[in-house]
């Protein structure tokens, strides 16, 4: 599902498309080793949220593409 363009620039992601993967689902040990301070922001590691009605089309495809399976992210 692609994140829209104004949903990328508020997170202040790059201009690139950006996806979010509704068939699979990562499981990893809150904080992953992968996690990083976004720039600009020291020390938050989040970009922010989501708006509300882009949250439950997220949630609802992985709902509905429950036949995914999670991706062990760790070591």
């Amino acid at each position: 599902m692609e994140v829209p363009q104004a949903v990328r620039r508020q997170l202040g992601l790059s201009g690139e498309r950006s996806w979010v993967i509704v068939t699979e689902w990562n499981r990893f040990t809150w904080p992953g080793y992968d996690i990083r301070p976004v720039r600009g922001r020291e020390p938050s590691i989040s970009h922010g949220f989501l708006p509300s009605g882009l949250f439950r089309q997220i949630r609802d495809a992985l709902i509905a593409a429950a036949i995914g399976r999670p991706v062990d992210r760790d070591l």
